[in-house]
């Protein structure tokens, strides 16, 4: 009895060892490297009741009489068959195709063979896995060197900042725009545009915005250099920046060729001076300086073709605004038959053109006004009344205050040229330099 009951619990015992078998491969399932085992058995020993007998001449012999005691574990073999691979999105995460295993050596410089290829790069650019073991290889040259050489290190250089920087083509100049720090708040985009509306006293405006850098040039401001230009830009993008500087730095232009700005290579014979109104006058009448709040004549004068019918007057109008138009003024000047307009309806101070109203007509004249607001808070004060008899002297043209910034290399003029050797005239014409279909056409006799 107490033997069959020995037999009985030993088979138990058996399926108890599989079922953890079967236990343990369950529970790594998702186990990187994991191999999976499996359980079998072997009976024990047996307690032999008669032994066998061998055969005579007259009978056969007979088998022992045994009785087993049970079963046991033989043994868990793990089956080493590869898994079926899984992308992971990870480009240190390694898979072994066929047969192989990884050779890893932990601190104490032992060495452990392992197929889970979960590996990293520690902080000192050695290869582990992720228990911190060092993975075993070849760097470099392997000729004579056994796969478990050295440690696998992996070395990435230093990649040194730079500043931003961009170049951009135009009419066969590369032109360059450079930030002075090494930092990527320089990655941003500039936008270059020419604005007629800005004051004479502003070379350039800025506005910074999600999208970059917008930079307003004023049309009627002319460059000397780059480094003029380069000042601008700055002044602009600092004031834009609520007066500090910008993150990138200073940000610099410069182009190739060096020189583009026209008049800088003077060569032997200077050219010199400073072309005022020639001919051609209008002038308020003696002791006013200005009109409607604070309105002055450019200079005294005229731009434009401009042939009077007599002395001018002056008067000024303001509208309420009413859709589609803002509030504005309306500035007219009469002389003779000839009337002259211009709208103000910017709050700005700058200048206005009084334009002849006639068809056809190309003749205007040139005035400055202090703006929308402070000509509102004149009128309130003292309503505004025409302004008569302002003398006009006959011209048919005028240069309106045209500057002299240089002379391109090769100039050999001797000497310097007065006023008196220049002239303007509005004239329709076709050959050149430059040529074009109408507009002021002004020659120097040296």
């Amino acid at each position: 009895m107490i033997r069959s009951l020995y037999s009985g619990v030993s088979g138990m015992k058996a399926h108890q060892a599989r079922m953890d078998v079967i236990g343990n491969n369950i529970a790594n399932v998702n186990t990187y490297g994991f191999k999976a085992g499996r359980a079998s058995f072997s009976d024990v020993y047996y307690q032999t009741i008669s032994a066998a007998t061998g055969a005579t001449s007259t009978n056969g012999g007979t088998n022992p009489s045994q009785i087993g005691y049970g079963v046991q574990l033989g043994s868990v073999d793990v089956i080493q068959t590869r898994a079926t691979f899984s992308m992971t999105d990870n480009a240190m995460d390694l898979a072994i195709a066929g047969e192989g295993f990884f050779q890893v050596q932990d601190a104490d410089g032992n060495t452990y063979y392992t197929r889970a290829g979960q590996l990293s790069i520690d902080a000192s650019g050695n290869l582990v896995d992720n228990n911190g073991n060092y993975v075993l290889g070849i760097c470099g040259d392997p000729l004579g060197k056994s796969p478990s050489a050295s440690k696998i290190q992996i070395a990435v250089p230093n990649v040194q900042a730079s500043v931003a920087s961009a170049l951009e083509t135009i009419n066969g100049v590369t032109y360059s725009i450079t930030s002075s720090k090494q930092t990527t708040d320089g990655n941003i985009t500039f936008f270059f545009e020419s604005d007629p509306t800005l004051p004479g006293g502003q070379p350039a405006k800025a506005s910074i915005t999600s999208a970059g850098i917008t930079i307003k040039l004023n049309a009627s401001h002319r460059f000397s250099d780059l480094a003029e230009l380069n000042k601008a830009i700055q002044d602009a993008i600092t004031e834009a920046n609520g007066g500090i500087e910008h993150p990138a730095g200073i940000f610099s232009v410069s182009t190739d060729p060096t020189n583009v700005f026209p008049g800088t290579e003077a060569a032997l014979g200077s050219l010199s001076t400073t072309f005022t109104n020639q001919e051609g006058t209008v002038s308020f009448p003696s002791g006013v300086a200005s009109i409607f709040g604070g309105m002055t004549l450019v200079d005294h004068g005229a731009v434009g073709q401009f042939t009077p019918g007599g002395n001018l007057t002056f008067s000024a109008v303001h509208h309420d605004a009413a859709a589609p138009d803002p509030e504005n003024w309306t500035i007219t000047a009469t002389s003779g038959t000839k009337t002259y307009t211009g709208i103000i309806a910017d709050m700005n101070p700058g200048p206005v053109t009084l334009f002849d109203t006639a068809a056809g007509s190309v003749e205007s004249i040139e005035m400055t006004h202090p703006g929308l607001t402070v000509m509102n808070t004149a009128h309130a004060a003292e309503p505004f009344t025409d302004v008569t008899d302002c003398p006009a002297v006959d011209s048919d043209y005028f240069l309106g205050g045209i500057n002299l910034i240089g002379v391109s290399a090769g100039f050999e003029a001797a000497g310097i040229a007065d006023n008196s050797d220049f002239s303007a005239e509005y004239a329709a014409y076709s050959a050149g330099p430059p040529a074009t279909a109408a507009g002021w056409k002004v020659t120097a006799e040296i």
